[in-house]
């Protein structure tokens, strides 16, 4: 059986959870940095960077899943600028570190990737090019706003297929944020949006679901609400650039599709800023994070 919490992020740095960090060969090391120059201009280049050490900091570790030992062989899927699996790449020196994606185009642009790191170009949602069973950590984060929700249990059964027995497969998924009147308008606009492509962001909720009908076992899944806007501190700031990013990156398709007018649109995203800033209004981007063992 899978347990499900709900937990709000912790300012200290330990592990949200109350684990011990995965504390193998590899050591944690504690974030709460971000890359260099002024946020709105680095998210908007490469929101992926700031995702990572919005998540960093939030779990207080970049992997969740109790593993016992270091890991061999991981599998990055959806790698994107490869930041995670450097990370992981450094952290534990003797593991073969592989990353997935459908194009290199931002890999290594804003880290140095390590050289226990390859890369592999295949697409998940039409199965990866490993033999079963050939890795003892698989990770996979934010692909829930990009995937068709009913691609998701063949991806899962796909993600099952590469891990080896005893190993573990790890999710990370956001899902719609929340809040006052402006950002609830949004949320549905957005929704209405990404349903028109058969993806629902809400579909992160059912993580361990997924995980379980994949037939892994040990399933847990917790999930953090994020708090929204610069008064909430860095990771504040940084989930509403992500977020503005995200709402400003899909506005002529909405208004294409006609969910919004340019005005009505224009006028509910300047009352959403202001929201992220009123302490009486509680904005939150719910971050979850579930695993399963094989």
């Amino acid at each position: 059986m899978f347990r499900r919490t709900r937990q709000q992020p912790r300012p200290a740095l330990a592990r949200p959870d109350g684990r011990q960090p995965t504390g193998n060969t590899g050591k944690l090391k504690a974030v709460t940095i971000a890359p260099e120059g002024p946020i709105d201009e680095v998210v908007e280049t490469n929101p992926l960077d700031y995702l990572h050490f919005l998540l960093r900091n939030l779990f207080q570790d970049s992997i969740m899943a109790p593993l016992r030992g270091a890991p061999l062989a991981v599998l990055d899927v959806g790698c994107g600028t490869g930041r995670w699996a450097a990370e992981i790449g450094e952290q534990f020196p003797d593991a073969n570190v592989i990353g997935v994606d459908t194009d290199s185009t931002l890999l290594g642009t804003t880290t140095t990737m390590p050289e226990n790191f390859s890369f592999t170009q295949a697409d998940i949602l039409t199965g990866l090019p490993f033999p079963e069973q050939g890795f003892d950590y698989v990770h996979q984060r934010m692909l829930m706003f990009d995937m068709p929700q009913a691609a998701w249990p063949r991806v899962v059964s796909e993600l099952a297929r590469v891990t080896s027995q005893g190993g573990w497969v790890e999710l990370v998924e956001g899902s719609m944020m929340s809040g006052g009147p402006a950002m609830r308008q949004m949320s549905d606009w957005m929704m209405a949006y990404y349903a028109r492509q058969g993806i629902n962001p809400d579909y992160a909720t059912q993580l361990d679901t997924m995980l379980e009908s994949a037939h892994l076992t040990a399933v847990q899944q917790r999930t953090f609400d994020v708090p929204v806007g610069e008064i909430h501190g860095c990771m504040g700031e940084w989930a509403a650039q992500i977020l503005w990013t995200r709402v400003q990156s899909i506005r002529s398709g909405m208004i294409a599709q006609s969910i919004a007018t340019a005005m009505d649109f224009d006028s509910a995203a300047a009352a959403m800023r202001q929201e992220w800033e009123n302490a009486d209004i509680p904005c939150t981007w719910p971050m979850h994070y579930a695993f399963g063992q094989r």
